[in-house]
């Protein structure tokens, strides 16, 4: 679920206003998003690091929702996508851990209550997460092998019986004539390993009596 944010109107320093947008654009981020990286580092680490699992969580489910409603059979940049979120996840608890070790004792222990209720909620999600990738991956195996059968049947060729002397000239790349002056100048296996060289499947040619070219496989 996205953090529900309320408008604050209040008036800073001009020159402060100045350096907080100059930094916000050397961070590639919005000065309002600056201002509440810097409250949350003075209010406690703890619900930064909760607020960024949050915000995480719910670009994951987004993407999962969109993919849901697009019906996208391509999912590997999404699983890898999804992935990235859950290890920047694993990042995250591993800063907050440390955070709450450098603090006091009684302000370690209401941070672990908070982290605890959040880890709760983290690790249902995971686990929601870990099968829809599931889902995903069997979704997009099917597909390839549908693809797969689809392309297999399509790609059969249709078989040659045979050809006149004017196509086979033309299949060949040389004019009818020179190939009946090949024909005649050749015994019938020697046509056949010229003929074979020269088609673009490989196939040798034979005479028939009827005036055609037969293949030969």
């Amino acid at each position: 679920m996205a953090i529900e944010r309320e408008s604050v109107n209040f008036k800073l320093p001009k020159s402060l206003v100045e350096l907080l947008r100059a930094e916000a654009k050397k961070r590639q981020v919005s000065a309002t998003e600056l201002v509440v990286q810097g409250l949350h580092h003075i209010l406690g680490q703890a619900e930064v690091a909760d607020n960024r699992i949050e915000n995480v969580l719910h670009q994951i489910v987004s993407r999962l929702s969109a993919l849901e409603a697009n019906q996208v059979n391509n999912t590997s940049s999404i699983e890898s996508s999804i992935e990235n979120r859950l290890q920047q996840i694993e990042t995250v608890l591993g800063h907050l851990t440390q955070s709450i070790e450098s603090t006091s004792t009684e302000q370690q222990a209401q941070q672990l209550s908070n982290l605890e209720e959040k880890l709760e909620t983290v690790a249902k999600n995971v686990a929601q997460l870990n099968n829809a990738l599931g889902q995903l991956r069997h979704q997009g195996n099917t597909g390839r092998r549908q693809f797969s059968s689809s392309h297999q049947f399509h790609g059969i060729s249709v078989e040659i019986q045979s050809l006149t002397g004017e196509n086979l000239a033309r299949r060949l790349g040389v004019d009818e004539l020179s190939l009946s002056r090949e024909r005649e100048s050749k015994s019938p296996s020697e046509f056949e390993s010229w003929s074979r060289h020269r088609d673009p499947a490989s196939r040798g040619w034979r005479f028939g009596d009827d005036g055609l070219y037969y293949p030969i496989k």
